[in-house]
């Protein structure tokens, strides 16, 4: 995707935002006047951005088992390098490792995936009946093949 399209849309549909929340008074004009800067990086091709994608939706951007230390005011923390795969240590300011976590938080009204339907941890009965059906028809199933 272009940035500076995608940097024109963004401004516009934020400013909108605004508008509609009105708030737009509460900031410079010149803000607006300005070319705005927004960052696109390339995530890859099919399963590969699938799979990129999937680590916001499903869970949190930094697990707590991967948190390493919290000494002094530093945070160290481990990550996993996407492309050699090679597993780092990282050592930052405790304020520098906040603002880089809030950064993958969802804004608000996009919710993380959570099971829903037979899946839902509430329904765990349902689920156990549901297996329990499905064992018997396979057992069934297969007691016919076997006759034949």
């Amino acid at each position: 995707m272009p940035e500076a399209a995608l940097s024109l849309i963004f401004r516009a549909k934020l400013r909108a935002a605004l508008k509609k929340a009105g708030l737009l008074q509460q900031l410079p004009r010149k803000v607006w006047k300005k070319d705005w800067v927004v960052h696109c990086q390339a995530a890859g091709q099919g399963r590969q951005v699938l799979h990129y994608l999937a680590r916001y939706i499903f869970r949190v951007a930094i697990s707590n088992s991967r948190l390493e230390s919290f000494e002094n005011g530093l945070v160290t923390f481990r990550y996993r390098d996407n492309r050699s795969q090679q597993l780092h240590r990282v050592t930052l300011p405790a304020q520098k490792f906040i603002h880089r976590f809030l950064l993958h938080v969802l804004p608000r009204g996009c919710a993380k995936v959570r099971y829903y339907g037979i899946w839902s941890p509430a329904s765990r009965a349902q689920l156990e009946q549901a297996r329990t059906l499905l064992s018997a028809a396979t057992t069934i199933t297969c007691c016919r093949r076997s006759r034949a």
